[in-house]
């Protein structure tokens, strides 16, 4: 019987692949059809027919990388990089992404993908601003890049000042009235989620998560909308959480999830820099994951995640890079040494990160957190066929020792050299194949001189010394 021929070998590599102990080498052939791996086969075994065989002798093969937190509007809110702690950082970005159009946001959207997949990564989160008309410009931004997307509608119907802590009535008028940014009704806010989910059905490489921007800038009404309308689509959920001092000095904002009945395997939170004890507790207790972003959280003068913890409460943790203008570019090894090293200071070694848990995070945790681990983050048959090609001599790896390690504290080097989403390549020869860099630079630097003349930056302008007053009265380090 003659055997059906895949549809992508590639033959000749070491290939990555995951054990209980770490991820190890082995020489094996991969195949890959209908855009999963559908066979990892010995090499001493005969080959198989393919339609195409692309011989990797010499290089090894990877999983994509998982940015499970990104945002993409800070590829055009580069004017808005971290001078100031997050509340009045985000005031400014604000200004300058209410006034994108939906062509700036497909822009935005490109620089993105193209951004990740220098990167090798090849699914990202991206919590995202939108508005109706920007809905398909972004989806066909992404679906023409070949990427792979999980959108999170970036959902609030509270104005900005509402969503800062009491601060006394005087300081409260005046942020009353110098907040002129239009706000949102919770059902306009879940008829968006509505559209978005109505127009990636069927879209092997988009998904959905619902995603409250966060708890202290949403209703009850909208938070418990979202909580239906998930339950009803069958999608998660994913929101920011606790990033900041002034966040936690808001309420109990996990008490508030968790009443609500967000909070469950579906759900994801960003950040959770200033979770308690009993906070931990309640997400584990839940089985929530986390999606850590160690730069953003200093950068923005934050704060430091407690991952030790949060990893002996058996908590998914994830890796974000957040928005371009938070963090810079989604680096993600980067990021994953960041996060390696973060907290060894202040713990005795025994409670250390290393090498192993941060690659994991970057690949499998991070597809935990978004609702694919069954389909991304590894190299395995019934896994989605999203492959790295890196030549470990422009990398500079020995591949001696600990996988994980080498691959983390050496980063890529220049040797990521073919990107593949579904067996499909997207990214070969130092470029994104579907994507006229150039062209887009272009784009997006019109775009970027634009939005600093446009009505919202001048409302981010009156608001910005008002909410640094916020923060320097609740917490006097920020004055």
């Amino acid at each position: 019987m003659r055997q059906t021929a895949a549809e992508l070998a590639v033959v000749g590599a070491q290939v990555l692949t995951p054990t209980e102990d770490g991820p190890r080498w082995r020489r094996l052939d991969l195949y890959s059809s209908a855009g999963r791996i559908t066979e990892l086969r010995d090499p001493s075994l005969p080959s198989l027919p393919a339609r195409e065989t692309v011989n990797a002798a010499g290089r090894v093969l990877l999983p994509g990388l998982v940015n499970a937190h990104t945002h993409s509007s800070g590829q055009l809110c580069r004017l808005s990089y971290p001078r100031d702690v997050l509340e009045c950082w985000l005031v400014d970005t604000l200004g300058l992404s209410r006034g994108m159009t939906a062509e700036d946001a497909a822009v935005a959207a490109q620089m993105h993908a193209a951004d990740a997949l220098r990167n090798g990564v090849t699914t990202l989160l991206d919590h995202a601003r939108l508005v109706g008309p920007s809905v398909a410009a972004v989806l066909g931004a992404y679906r023409q890049s070949g990427i792979r997307v999980v959108l999170a509608p970036q959902l609030t119907d509270l104005k900005y000042s509402e969503g800062l802590p009491d601060i006394g009535p005087s300081l409260r008028t005046l942020l009353s009235e110098a907040d002129a940014w239009p706000a949102r009704t919770a059902e306009a806010e879940l008829e968006l989620c509505k559209e978005v989910l109505e127009q990636t059905a069927g879209r092997s490489r988009l998904s959905v998560l619902l995603g409250p921007s966060a708890p202290e800038r949403c209703s009850d009404r909208l938070l418990e909308g979202v909580g239906r309308l998930a339950a009803d689509a069958a999608v998660g959920i994913h929101t920011h959480l606790l990033e900041s001092r002034l966040q936690a000095s808001s309420g109990d904002a996990v008490g508030r999830l968790e009443r609500i009945g967000l909070l469950g395997p579906a759900t994801s939170v960003a950040h959770a820099v200033h979770l308690d004890h009993k906070g931990v507790r309640t997400l584990a207790r839940h089985s929530v994951s986390v999606v850590h972003s160690p730069l953003c959280n200093l950068a923005l003068g934050s704060g430091r995640s407690g991952t030790s913890e949060l990893l002996r409460a058996r908590i998914t943790l994830g890796l974000g890079t957040d928005a371009h203008n938070s963090a810079g570019v989604q680096d993600l090894l980067s990021t994953a040494r960041l996060a390696l090293s973060l907290n060894r200071s202040e713990l005795p070694p025994a409670e250390w990160l290393d090498g192993v848990a941060v690659w994991r995070m970057a690949t499998e945790g991070g597809a935990r957190a978004l609702g694919l681990e069954t389909e991304v983050g590894r190299l395995a048959p019934g896994h989605r066929a999203d492959v790295l090609i890196v030549d470990p001599g422009a990398a500079g790896w020995l591949r001696a020792g600990e996988p994980a390690e080498e691959i983390v504290f050496s980063g890529f080097g220049a040797g990521l050299e073919t990107v593949f989403v579904d067996g499909l390549p997207v990214y070969a020869r130092g470029r994104p194949l579907n994507i006229d860099q150039l062209a887009l630079l272009a784009e997006a630097a019109a775009a970027i001189r634009r939005l600093a003349k446009g009505e919202a930056t001048a409302v981010a302008a009156r608001l910005h010394g008002l909410v640094h007053e916020v923060s320097a009265r609740v917490h006097p380090a920020h004055a």
